[in-house]
């Protein structure tokens, strides 16, 4: 399982997925006078290029889209298993069975 410094202090187009995911999560650094320092966006990308954000501000997170917690996305995010690459190297390789 990743922690929020990890995420925090990774650079803009940073991604995010387990060896068994065919969708990532990718962070967007926000601008910080719009958004203030230290805002970011986080896209969950599901396997068919679904797309949910949720924003990160100074601690406190707001969702732009309800995405469910299902039980594949939550095994996922319990796996101490994660990879670090970018969201187009993720991209190419997103699709597959499964949601997530």
């Amino acid at each position: 399982m990743m922690d929020i410094d990890q995420i925090r202090y990774a650079s803009d187009g940073t991604a995010w997925k387990t060896p068994s995911m065919r969708g990532y999560v990718k962070k967007t650094v926000l601008d910080a006078e719009t958004y203030g320092d230290n805002a970011f966006k986080l896209t969950f990308v599901k396997a068919n290029g679904t797309a949910y954000d949720f924003f990160w501000d100074n601690g406190t997170g707001t969702s732009s889209s309800s995405l469910t917690l299902d039980y594949e996305l939550l095994g996922h995010i319990l796996n101490s298993n994660w990879q670090q690459g970018t969201a187009s190297e993720f991209e190419a390789a997103r699709g597959g069975t499964g949601t997530w």
